[in-house]
């Protein structure tokens, strides 16, 4: 009798986002010195080895792992791994050229305030990285899996937040809880650490990450696995005690229910759901 076992058309984008996590995990669960180096190397061996979805899903990564990372050197080498790639699918057109406007205004203010060629460049690498993907022919990048990951990644950087927390309160759970003021707020030296994601960013990157996964039940494609997600995004939004989290929530659930195919009963039935 053969045992035939199904082959992940992402094992190997998988396998390598495990070493990376567990690298992360190892880093801001219990303070072991992991260089960022090391890290951005495992991001980019990811971008280099992906597929177009791969490389998609772990340049969107980059912004729960901004903090993990180096955030600036891995979206600059993400892009020039995409052109690399997948120059014939970039075109010259509006995003381009707007990209390029942004870039000599952005250059012109540094020259008026103050040059500095170090902050000139990091404030312009987001920039060219959008530039570079609007450009591109999109078509055949599969959303679900995209959004799918940048959730998962988010919601993991919560979680290890939380068991930092918990792990320097000794594993107690009332003392862990009652020494949080805001999730992702850590002291100075844990965040020169790496130990630390400001807790506005946290709740702006969960509030991204939940508007992902909605879009997938919008288009009858969601899993079981993205509510579980979904929640626990809303949990560790709400662990921030962030202002930003609750008002990019509400508007969300907002435009959610505006923009919901179907009556009004429908509408008011989602309302109540996102009430609950």
């Amino acid at each position: 009798m053969t045992i035939r076992i199904k082959k992940s058309a992402h094992a190997v984008f998988g396998g390598l986002v495990l070493l990376l996590l567990g690298l992360v995990f190892a880093r801001y669960a219990f303070g072991i010195e992991i260089p960022k180096a090391v890290l951005t190397a495992v991001l980019v061996a990811i971008a280099i080895v992906g597929n177009k979805n791969e490389l998609m899903a772990v340049s969107l990564c980059c912004i729960p792992l901004h903090e993990a990372v180096d955030f600036y050197t891995s979206l600059a080498l993400c892009a020039i791994i995409w052109l690399t790639k997948y120059f014939r699918s970039v075109k010259v057109g509006v995003p381009a050229l707007l990209g390029m406007g942004i870039v000599v205004w952005e250059v012109l203010h540094f020259f008026l305030v103050g040059f500095d060629l170090r902050l000139m460049v990091t404030s312009l690498i987001p920039i060219v990285f959008l530039a570079v993907i609007m450009s591109s022919d999109l078509s055949d990048i599969d959303y679900v899996f995209v959004a799918r990951a940048m959730a998962i990644v988010s919601a993991i950087m919560g979680g290890m937040l939380l068991l930092n927390v918990i792990v320097n309160a000794n594993f107690n759970l009332v003392v862990a809880m009652a020494n949080m003021q805001r999730l992702g707020h850590l002291s100075e030296e844990e965040i020169l650490n790496g130990g630390a994601i400001h807790p506005n960013t946290l709740g702006i990157l969960n509030v991204l990450s939940i508007t992902g996964l909605l879009q997938l039940r919008s288009e009858n494609r969601s899993k079981k696995l993205d509510y579980v997600v979904i929640l626990l995004l809303i949990i560790l939004g709400a662990l921030t005690a962030s202002r930003t989290f609750f008002v990019c929530l509400l508007v969300m659930g907002f435009l959610m229910i505006v923009g919901e195919k179907g009556s009004i009963v429908k509408k008011l039935r989602i309302l109540g759901v996102l009430s609950l």
